[in-house]
């Protein structure tokens, strides 16, 4: 019956736009044919239309882990042959300590430290004493 169904829609499309020779969405025939689930090699035949649906959906979603899958176990294996390895907060923290801190003396990037703090402390209070002697200036 669902093909009978489907037929019927075919036809009728067809005589509405043998004009454009486009079906419905300005797509070719062809392309609307291949489009039909009802079509695919793997469509679960000889159920109620929703029911072969739901297992060709199932289907396809079972088919998508695997390739994510297959996909992420590549790229695993990838980084194992390369030497690279999953990277956290706390590995890049070591590393920063081993390599970056090693080039640095600390008594130098203490500071440097200490005295970019001043720098900024300063460049706030310039203008707020500014603005304390203008307004001692104004008041006198």
């Amino acid at each position: 019956q669902d093909g009978q169904e489907m037929r019927e829609v075919h036809v009728e499309g067809s005589r509405e736009g043998q004009a454009s020779g486009q079906g419905r969405y300005g797509l070719s025939w062809t392309q609307l044919d291949g489009e039909r689930l009802s079509q695919d090699p793997d469509w679960p035949s000889g159920r109620c239309w929703t029911q072969s649906y739901m297992l060709m959906h199932d289907l396809l979603v079972r088919e998508a882990i695997k390739i994510q899958e297959e996909g992420q176990q590549e790229q695993q294996r990838s980084q194992v042959r390369t030497g690279q390895e999953d990277v956290s907060i706390r590995d890049s923290l070591e590393l920063l300590r081993r390599e970056v801190f090693t080039l640095c003396p600390m008594n130098f990037l203490l500071g440097g430290i200490v005295i970019s703090t001043l720098l900024t402390i300063l460049s706030f209070l310039v203008p707020w004493v500014q603005g304390q002697l203008v307004d001692a200036a104004v008041a006198a």
